[in-house]
């Protein structure tokens, strides 16, 4: 008898809830309808008076820039970092990093610079 009250009383809410439910889709739909067809005629009149149509402001525009700034850093710092992996020689047989003999020639010494000319031994002695 419970499971009938239940089922009962699902169908009246559904029954009462469905009209309210249908009147709002229905008023949202007009309502977009509406605004489709005030855009319309506003973009045929702004393109007939040679203006722009864009829907970009001017805080789309900021934000374009902002990004491309950003874009621009990331490449440069890219380009930095490879060239400074460019300039040294991993040596992965005892895991140091061999800078070449030019840039020894050069006397352009990096930070993380170990001299291998005397083997290896960096002694002050």
């Amino acid at each position: 008898m419970i499971e009938f009250f239940k089922t009962f009383g699902k169908g009246i809410l559904y029954f009462i809830g469905f009209p309210f439910l249908l009147v709002f889709l229905c008023l949202c739909g007009l309502y977009l309808f509406v605004i489709f067809i005030i855009t319309t005629f506003k973009n045929i009149i702004l393109f007939f008076k040679g203006k722009n149509i864009s829907l970009k402001d001017d805080l789309d525009i900021k934000a374009m820039e902002i990004l491309k700034n950003k874009r621009k850093e990331r490449l440069t710092n890219v380009i930095n970092q490879t060239t400074q992996q460019a300039n040294t020689i991993n040596n992965t047989y005892n895991n140091i990093n061999v800078i070449p003999k030019e840039l020894l020639e050069k006397k352009e010494e990096p930070k993380d610079y170990i001299d291998m000319s005397n083997g290896g031994n960096n002694d002050l002695n």
